[in-house]
């Protein structure tokens, strides 16, 4: 969570079998009121789904009780809302560095995450 969009690379891309996050954070532009996703090797996904949910369920349930609507809000914004988030995390480094405080990540660092 929390590095969606702010890096080229995503876990999976540098040889994670699987990785989660929350749809209420940066996937869900932070508007989503619910969710989550699984994600990597088809099997690992297959076998999360069976785990996280009701048994015999799996994959084929989810957040959809009335709030698909703020899901694919959530979706179309999440990267615009993202690299906000960074551009804010940088302005604010910098000034307080400026002010004299020791920040890290400088402004100037290269930024993973937007925590």
């Amino acid at each position: 969570c929390y590095g969606e969009f702010i890096d080229t690379l995503e876990p999976t891309d540098v040889g994670a079998d699987m990785a989660a996050g929350s749809l209420i954070k940066n996937i869900g532009g932070g508007i989503a009121p619910t969710g989550g996703y699984i994600v990597g090797r088809k099997d690992c996904v297959t076998q999360a789904s069976y785990r996280l949910t009701v048994p015999g369920i799996g994959g084929e349930c989810g957040s959809t009780f009335g709030v698909m609507r703020l899901l694919y809000e959530g979706l179309f914004l999440a990267p615009h809302i993202s690299i906000e988030a960074v551009k804010g995390a940088i302005f604010c480094a910098r000034i307080m560095e400026l002010a004299g405080f020791e920040v890290l990540p400088r402004y100037n660092d290269k930024r993973s995450d937007i925590i």
